[in-house]
C-alpha cells in the first residue's frame, strides 16, 4: 500500500491511503437491538467526533467450520445510521476494511 500523501499517519492501514488487493473488506449487518451494534453505533459516532481513524482487531470463529479469522489493523470505512426517530425493522449497516485476514483452525 501506498499513502496518498507522505503525511499520512503510520499505520499499515489508514483511511485515506489506496487500497491494494492485500487488504480484507467486512460487510456487517446487524439487528438494531443487538448489543453489538450498539457498540459499533458508538465507536463510529467516537470516530466521527474526533476525526481520528480508530484501528480495529478482531478475531471471529466460526464453529460449525472449525475455523476462526484473525482480523487485523481495521478502520470503519462506512456505517449507516439509525434514522432520526430512533427505530427501523432494518438491518444497520457497517463496513469495514482490515490490512489482514488470517484464517486458522480453532485448536
Amino acid at each position: 500500500m501506498k499513502p496518498s500523501s507522505p503525511l499520512m499517519a503510520v499505520s499499515p492501514l489508514a483511511v485515506g491511503w489506496l487500497a491494494s488487493g492485500e487488504t480484507a473488506t467486512m460487510d456487517l449487518q446487524l439487528m438494531a437491538d443487538s448489543p453489538m451494534a450498539k457498540i459499533l453505533t458508538g465507536l463510529a459516532a467516537a470516530q466521527n467526533r474526533g476525526q481520528e481513524t480508530l484501528l480495529i482487531s478482531a478475531t471471529l470463529t466460526n464453529v460449525a467450520q472449525g475455523m476462526k479469522y484473525v482480523l487485523s489493523d481495521g478502520a470503519f470505512v462506512r456505517t449507516k445510521p439509525m434514522p432520526d426517530h430512533g427505530k427501523t425493522q432494518a438491518p444497520l449497516k457497517y463496513g469495514f476494511v482490515f490490512s489482514s485476514c488470517t484464517p486458522m483452525p480453532i485448536v
